[in-house]
């Protein structure tokens, strides 16, 4: 799937269709920290042996982009 960074409302719509399989989307602002103050998880509650997909960055865009990446490198949508 061609994924745009700069297309945050096309990397939205992978969040549904991940929230779709009974999956969840965190988009955490943290503003007490100086770097990285965007986190993004994705996780799999039905699933309890599976690991979380987490990621840290400063651009939205960038880290929602590279957490829907790596869930598609071992998920189908």
């Amino acid at each position: 799937m061609n994924l745009e960074e700069n297309n945050i409302g096309s990397l939205f719509k992978i969040v549904d269709l991940i929230k779709e399989r009974g999956n969840f989307v965190l988009i955490k602002f943290d503003g007490e920290r100086d770097n990285e103050q965007i986190t993004v998880i994705i996780d799999y509650p039905r699933i309890l042996n599976k690991e979380q997909i987490r990621f840290n960055g400063n651009k939205l865009a960038f880290v929602l982009k590279k957490a829907i990446d790596r869930y598609l490198e071992n998920n189908e949508l």
